[in-house]
Formats: C-alpha cells, structure tokens, sequence
C-alpha cells in the first residue's frame, strides 16, 4: 500500500514554538464501503530540536536511491542552526515498514547550509535529473527576504547520496565540494527567494531526463515588486561524465506585469499530461485573474 508523509512546519514541541515535525502514517487496506476511516496512529514521527526550525516545511520522497527495494525520503529543517544562524539542515532517511525494509527508519545523511541565513531545505524535490537511472535531490536555499546574498538551488545526485551515507555534512565540506563546482545554480538579486518553491518537470532535460523548475516569488518585473516568477534549468555535463545543474534557464515564467504583489512562482509543478506531454504548473497566490487577489494557477506544456 502507498505511505503518507505529512509535514507540520509549525507544530509546538519540546523543542519550542515552531520547531516543526513530520509524520510517516502506513497505507492500509480500504475500510467497508461507504464509511469513513479515521487513522490515528502514526508509524512514526519527528519534532524539530529547536523553535522556529520549521522542520517539515520542505519533504519529498525520493525512490529507492539505495536499491534494496524500499524509498528514502528528504526532510528540510530550513531555519535550524548549528553554528551560522538559518543555515537550515536537509536530512535523509531510509524506508521502513514494507514486507523486505527495516522496521524502522535508518539515518542517511544530513546536510547543513552553512552559512548564515541560507534556509537549506525550504523546499525540496527529487526525480531524475542527469541519466544514470538513480534519483537525485534537488534543495531549494532561498535565504532571508531581506538577505544580501542571492537564493541557490542545489542539485544533490544519488551518488553522492550513497557516498556520503551516515555522514553529516557542510554543503562547502572537501567531501561535497563537488556542489561549488556547478551543482548549484544562484539567483541574480539577493532578497528575491529564488528556490523558494523547485520541482522536477520530467523528460525535458539532459539525455530525456527531467528538468528542475525553480520559482522565484519575489522577484520583481516591469519595475514592479514581488511580481516574482520561475525559470526552468537543465542539468549539464560536466567533465569526467560527472552531470552539474545549469544556471542558464531555457524557459522562463514572467510575472504579472500590471499588478504587484502577485507572488507568481510561490509553489510550482511538474508532471506528464495526456499522451506523455511534460507539463509545468506555477502558482500566483495573489494573482488578480478573476479578482483582487484571488490567485490563480498557470499551468502549459514545458516544451523540449
């Protein structure tokens, strides 16, 4: 049966208001027909260690990168520190539960921004990004809204994940300097919360792999404010085989040029539609469509 991950960025624990949690809840057979099914006990939880962590607000599953069968999944913490305040932490863990998986959840690896006010792992997607078949990580850093430095996406490959399993790592550490190499592609304007909002939008990337879409909800357009939009990056080669992710977009998703405040790009999406067709989906939580403020979504194939 399919498994529910549920995170709660703001959930009140031991830690402090808001430290944030998650919750792995099991799939189960379907109740009598006709009646509700209530579940209530979760097969396991995690609470974040410190208030206003907000551990949960960036999740995804990422498949089975480890081949024994079962799916590990990523968890960002984007305000938790340990050392430069708002580094953020990214952690990864096995899957658990199934006939053939560990009874409970294995640590895998963790990654820390550090640097200050970085929030590594707001947002957080997984897919196949440079055509060797195992599932790479994307990170979503977009830092402070009134940081000076500029918002980064990391692409982590599923390589690395298994090299550097059970370890926990700086992302500027001699074992991951591979991610200053090309890994991550940067905004253009600090403040704007480029990787605020990143997914995986399949076949249109390298060798028919996917490609990752990164919003940017505050950046500006037509010299308005907070127009924000998305822009759609592929991983490149890199030398020795080795796949890094481009910081040159090849598609683009403007703003609202009329209205500011729009916040286009605040969550995005990507998928396969009707006959095999990639499409990209991007939100405008204040969008005016129909009204004032009343958000709207764009979505439109994303093209080869």
């Amino acid at each position: 049966y399919d498994d529910l991950l549920v995170g709660s960025p703001y959930w009140d624990g031991p830690g402090g208001l808001d430290a944030g949690g998650f919750t792995v809840v099991m799939g189960r057979p379907a109740g009598p027909a006709g009646l509700t099914s209530f579940i209530c006990d979760a097969a396991w939880s995690m609470l974040g260690i410190g208030a206003y962590d907000y551990l949960g607000q960036g999740l995804v599953i990422l498949g089975d990168v480890n081949g024994d069968g079962c799916s590990e999944f990523a968890v960002g913490a984007p305000r938790e520190e340990h050392g430069p305040g708002n580094e953020g932490v990214v952690r990864i863990f096995s899957g658990f539960g199934g006939a053939a998986c560990p009874y409970e959840p294995g640590f895998g690896v963790a990654l820390r921004g550090n640097q200050s006010n970085v929030w590594l792992g707001e947002s957080l997607a997984a897919g196949h990004l440079d055509g060797d078949g195992v599932p790479d990580l994307v990170m979503g850093a977009p830092g402070s809204p009134t940081g000076t430095i500029p918002g980064a996406v990391m692409m982590l490959p599923g390589w690395l994940l298994l090299a550097a399993a059970g370890q926990t790592s700086d992302l500027t550490d001699p074992a991951l300097e591979a991610l200053a190499g090309g890994m991550a592609a940067t905004g253009e304007v600090a403040g704007d919360r480029f990787g605020a909002s990143v997914a995986v939008v399949p076949g249109v990337g390298l060798d028919g792999a996917g490609a990752v879409l990164v919003g940017i909800p505050e950046a500006g357009a037509e010299g308005l404010g907070f127009t924000g939009g998305a822009v759609l990056l592929r991983a490149v080669e890199e030398t020795e085989g080795a796949a890094a992710l481009g910081d040159v977009p090849f598609s683009r998703v403007a703003g609202e040029s009329a209205n500011p405040r729009t916040f286009l790009g605040h969550d995005v999406f990507g998928g396969i539609a009707g006959a095999g067709t990639p499409w990209l989906g991007v939100t405008g939580l204040y969008s005016g469509g129909t009204g004032l403020d009343s958000g709207a979504v764009y979505a439109s194939p994303a093209g080869p």
